[in-house]
């Protein structure tokens, strides 16, 4: 039997100090650079039956530097798309540990007629940590989406509903 090897490495970004350099050596540390963002949603939700309609979404984020713009747009409406899904669409069901959405007509997932108008506002402050001042886009719209979408939704109907998706029922129920 041979000899076991044993081989740890780690890379600090300059200007970056880490508090516990043996955390980001094992990869459990953070992140090299932060992408900021801000979403806003604009519903239309009739109190009867409990339907709501998104009117439009706005996605603005500090991308560093946009390399391809309209790819940045493209990462925004996709990632904002996927969190509007999970805001007002997608839910797994499980009966007895037996999931029910095994197909999207169960797991509905949002359609270019439920997203309504959409607009990105690419901020460049041009200091990312990435490749000529890049940040990374691709996550963070499907993050701040869902939050964007329930608060414009609570805002509306003048109570909260704390469960996604947020669908007809529930907000009849709130």
């Amino acid at each position: 039997m041979g000899e076991a090897l044993h081989c740890t490495h780690g890379y600090n970004m300059p200007g970056h100090e880490y508090e516990n350099p043996e955390r980001y050596m094992n990869g459990m540390g953070g992140w090299s650079d932060y992408t900021f963002g801000v979403h806003a949603s604009e519903v239309e939700v009739d109190i009867e039956t409990g339907e709501v309609n998104l009117l439009k979404h706005i996605a603005s984020h500090d991308v560093g530097r946009a390399l391809n713009p309209q790819s940045v747009e493209g990462q925004f409406e996709g990632g904002a798309v996927m969190g509007i899904g999970y805001a007002l669409h997608e839910e797994i069901t499980m009966v007895e540990g037996d999931c029910r959405s095994q197909s999207f007509h169960e797991y509905l997932i949002p359609t270019s007629s439920d997203i309504g108008e959409f607009e990105s506002v690419v901020l460049e402050c041009g200091e990312g940590a990435g490749p000529y001042g890049a940040r990374g886009v691709g996550e963070p719209p499907c993050n701040n989406a869902p939050a964007a979408v329930a608060l414009a939704i609570n805002d509306a109907i003048g109570t909260e509903v704390y469960d996604l998706p947020i669908t007809p029922e529930r907000v009849c129920r709130a």
